[in-house]
């Protein structure tokens, strides 16, 4: 990746047409997977969703000529900070993209005073829980868990999502 080619900033109101379309397109990955290729063709955050998370504060852009081609997004909460969703288009995925997204967040959540950053992603593919280890984050052990995680995990399972094949992991900052 060009670093000068892709700059993170809060998402803006103008951004919401284009994070549907990065998410549909990062998805396209899970194609790869024939247990998870349904995920391709599901649905994606609506953009009133987004429209929340941007007027909360709480999402980001990387963007390429001042066009989005990544976002992150998420809610804070007990002085944590949980990742709903991290997508990059599939055109800038494996160029550092989605790095740099955790990167930013990371230091604002610093900046802000928080103390952790959650997320649930997929054990076993490879850029999911792998991908998140190499960034510094754990799983946690179910013993380990909010209510708040486990209640995401069992939503997820209710949409479909084996919960066997999820985890919830965190970095403390």
């Amino acid at each position: 990746m060009d670093e000068l080619s892709i700059q993170i900033r809060e998402a803006r109101s103008g951004d919401v047409e284009h994070l549907p379309e990065i998410e549909r397109s990062a998805a396209q990955i899970f194609k790869q997977d024939k247990d998870l290729a349904w995920l391709a063709d599901d649905d994606v955050q609506p953009t009133s969703l987004h429209q929340n998370y941007i007027q909360s504060r709480n999402s980001w852009v990387a963007v390429h000529d001042d066009i989005p081609v990544g976002f992150i997004n998420g809610v804070e909460y007990n002085k944590t900070f949980h990742i709903c969703e991290l997508s990059v288009t599939e055109a800038w995925q494996s160029q550092g993209v989605g790095r740099a997204l955790l990167n930013a967040v990371e230091q604002i959540m610093r900046d802000r005073g928080i103390a952790t950053i959650t997320l649930t992603t997929f054990k076993d593919v490879p850029w999911n829980a792998p991908f998140y280890e190499k960034q510094g984050y754990v799983t946690l052990e179910e013993g380990d868990l909010s209510i708040f995680l486990m209640d995401i995990l069992d939503e997820e399972a209710e949409a479909g999502l084996d919960p066997h094949s999820r985890c919830a992991m965190q970095k403390t900052l």
